[in-house]
């Protein structure tokens, strides 16, 4: 693991008797980015201090002390770990650190949950997550800080070693470890390359004249040991909130292939919706088709000989290993504009989850929705055989699973234009006010969404807003209300007379 000055840096960060290797690309930050990234990454309350806040901070303020290793020499938070390696001024020597973490890194010290707090402070609406937050106003706004509480090895009959141990993201490793591989392989070509034009370079990786614009980006970390570590200590951390949450959304369901009377806790498709909602997870570009789609393991989404359709689209559950899962790969997907997995999943739990989950908005209609003699009409349980699955049919017809480079990106589900004019040939649109309209199938589709979108900025000829199959049943049974204005108890009869019109014209 020696240096090499002319490629990205590595060091070495022992902590608690382990050793995990920490990439620094150039090696420009200052030492006290050790002990950030270490107080995040290790830390009991997953502590993340802005480093432009640290600059003529006490030394108070940064979560912990870096010494080098084995001698245990203090080293100036202010130095840089390139300069560090100069010292050295031996070619392939071998940076090593340990790190001394604050005991209290709640105290005075701003979570991850405060970053930008100044503006608009955040509180959970989780109350069992709330006691550990404190909100003071001090010179420069508002603070947010969290205490951490104990973590408990066992939380309403969980453990946390057994739920963690069935938690399985190798595909999302491996795919880090390759892109990091290859990023390295093309940095590596190009510093050869401009060798080959100019000899006389010997350090192109710390050439001040090199052009920033043609090095190779790097957007990803190894999933290696400390990545790993890091990640189920920020779930361990939280392990007590997370599973309050988890219990708020989750139904009682029937044990696969276990006994009649077996049931456990899971969190079905509908119930990740809102959750998704509550927490804002979904964007304009990130819709919950996507996030329902990276949730499940790729092999879920799969159609299998024995199966027509991808269970992972329509039948997921998620037991609270699966929420677990579910958390990292949504957290991969959104990404952040951070490079580390373990930081990316830090930063949703911290920013999104605590201080959202659990305090959902009240939808009557939604809730309407969702009650069984409604969902049997739109799944059509209650029809034979060969109709009980038209409308999954229908949906997956028009679906694809992985972008396409567009632009503006087209929808992979049906989309507004499209089901508009399902609804003409299945003669179900109506012309005039009150009834189902354009319009009015534009506000229905805009309602449904996870997210908000302002009307003004779309069109009833509308080809990028997708949705999940979960969220085009809620279309459909919107439709019914608005065109029929059904009373509640006519709301299943009326909407399977509507799906079977609206199917039998459009399969």
């Amino acid at each position: 693991q020696g240096q090499h000055p002319t490629g990205p840096m590595h060091v070495q960060v022992w902590h608690e008797g382990e050793c995990y290797t920490l990439h620094c690309g150039s090696g420009q930050q200052r030492v006290a980015w050790i002990a950030r990234v270490a107080a995040q990454r290790f830390g009991s309350g997953g502590v993340w201090c802005p480093s432009d806040k640290e600059v003529g901070r006490p030394k108070e303020y940064i979560p912990g002390r870096v010494f080098s290793h084995p001698d245990g020499e203090e080293i100036d938070g202010e130095a840089t770990i390139v300069s560090l390696q100069e010292a050295e001024g031996e070619e392939g020597s071998e940076l090593a650190f340990s790190v001394e973490l604050r005991d209290a890194p709640g105290k005075f010290l701003p979570s991850l949950a405060a970053k930008g707090s100044e503006d608009s402070v955040v509180l959970p609406k989780n109350s069992k997550a709330a006691i550990s937050y404190q909100v003071t106003r001090e010179e420069g706004g508002f603070v947010v800080r969290r205490t951490p509480a104990p973590v408990p090895e066992v939380h309403e009959g969980y453990s946390f070693e057994e739920v963690y141990g069935q938690v399985d993201i190798s595909d999302i490793a491996e795919w880090c470890n390759n892109e990091a591989e290859r990023i390295k392989r093309e940095e590596k070509s190009r510093k050869e390359s401009k060798r080959k034009d100019d000899p006389d370079v010997t350090d192109v990786g710390n050439d001040k004249k090199d052009d920033p614009d043609k090095k190779v980006e790097v957007t990803v970390v190894a999933c290696d040991d400390m990545v790993m570590t890091a990640i189920r200590n920020v779930l361990s951390n939280n392990f007590a909130e997370l599973v309050d949450i988890f219990r708020h959304y989750a139904t009682e369901r029937q044990v696969k292939d276990g006994e009649p009377d077996q049931v456990e806790l899971a969190i079905s498709l509908n119930s990740l919706a809102k959750f998704v909602r509550t927490c804002r997870l979904s964007s304009e570009t990130c819709s919950f088709f996507e996030i329902q789609r990276v949730a499940v393991r790729p092999e879920k989404l799969l159609i299998t000989p024995e199966e027509e359709f991808p269970l992972g689209l329509y039948e997921a559950d998620f037991r609270l290993p699966e929420f677990f899962e579910a958390l990292i790969r949504i957290s991969h997907l959104k990404g952040f504009g951070l490079k580390a997995l373990c930081d990316k999943l830090n930063k949703l739990i911290h920013t999104q989850v605590l201080p959202y989950a659990t305090g959902d908005d009240d939808d009557p209609i939604r809730e309407m929705i969702q009650r069984p003699a409604v969902q049997e009409a739109l799944r059509r349980k209650k029809q034979d055989d060969r109709n009980k699955d038209d409308l999954r049919r229908f949906y997956t017809k028009r679906i694809r699973l992985e972008r396409i480079h567009e632009n503006p990106p087209k929808a992979r589900s049906i989309n507004l234009l499209e089901f508009i004019q399902c609804l003409i040939k299945s003669e179900q649109l109506d012309e005039a006010e009150p009834l189902l309209t354009r319009a009015a199938v534009k506000d229905i589709w805009l309602l449904t969404l996870s997210f908000d979108v302002s009307p003004d900025l779309v069109s009833e000829e509308d080809q990028t807003l997708e949705v999940a199959l979960s969220e085009f049943e809620e279309i459909l049974a919107r439709c019914v209300l608005q065109k029929n204005k059904v009373a509640e108890d006519n709301l299943p009869q009326q909407t399977a007379t509507f799906l079977n019109k609206f199917l039998r014209h459009n399969q």
